[in-house]
């Protein structure tokens, strides 16, 4: 039996995804609800649930809030949320499981046994939570958060040239000459980059339009970057890639 608490701070909300489990998810057991950051905390603490379904915006705290404030948890989380797409890229890119309201039974269902395999797997989910946590503080502007080896970097993407895609990873080419590697592949991560300022010029290949100091008028065209580097457009027009450039100025 799954252990199942909801937080959320509308009523209407709650009592939906109540009877959504109830009717269409079997091996469920609702052990309590609650409807501000203070009062999950409490209901955590003492029903112990093995999942939890966390509404993001709520008026007196958000979920993120409630979790910077629990040290130590062994339950899964699913989000309910109904942030913008570009926020939703940010899950996606963290490995974290949410459901966009309206809920749909087929996501919901499909969420809640996402979570059983991962709370079978009895890994610590709060490093996939930091990375969600940072990609989406204030829809982070500049930085981004990857993972590298057992660990986390935070990498400024100011202060990034172009990005290579591979299948073992990314590598981060920065300004002063160093590269920054990912140790795992990472779903998702260009299309968080190209909404990002990042524009992909080479099959698995994006550049920092801010970087970007002349493209070449002849032939296909090529992009020269700060530190001098000059890269052929493969991927895109030599057109269209101006138009990017001038609608980042």
């Amino acid at each position: 039996m799954l252990r199942v608490a909801l937080v959320d701070d509308e009523i209407a909300a709650i009592r939906s995804l109540e009877l959504l489990l109830e009717q269409f998810c079997t091996d469920i057991q609702v052990v309590g609800t609650a409807r501000s950051v203070q009062e999950a905390i409490m209901l955590i603490d003492s029903q112990k649930p093995d999942l939890v379904f966390l509404d993001i915006q709520m008026p007196h705290g958000s979920g993120f809030d409630l979790l910077e404030n629990i040290t130590n948890y062994n339950f899964e989380i699913i989000f309910i949320t109904a942030y913008n797409q570009y926020a939703i890229k940010a899950f996606k890119y963290s490995a974290v499981d949410y459901i966009l309201k309206p809920i749909d039974i087929d996501e919901l269902v499909s969420a809640i046994e996402k979570a059983r395999n991962m709370l079978k797997k009895k890994k610590s989910s709060r490093a996939r939570y930091s990375v969600l946590f940072e990609n989406l503080r204030g829809l982070l502007p500049n930085k981004i958060v990857v993972p590298q080896g057992n660990s986390f970097l935070t990498i400024d993407l100011l202060l990034v040239l172009m990005v290579e895609i591979k299948a073992s990873g990314a590598s981060f080419h920065m300004s002063d000459s160093s590269i920054l590697s990912c140790s795992f592949s990472i779903d998702n991560i260009s299309e968080l980059l190209l909404e990002k300022g990042f524009v992909e010029i080479q099959p698995k290949l994006l550049v920092n339009l801010m970087k970007v100091v002349r493209v070449e008028k002849t032939g296909k065209g090529f992009v020269t970057l700060e530190n001098g580097k000059e890269i052929m457009l493969e991927s895109i027009t030599k057109e269209d890639f101006i138009d990017k450039l001038s609608q980042k100025s």
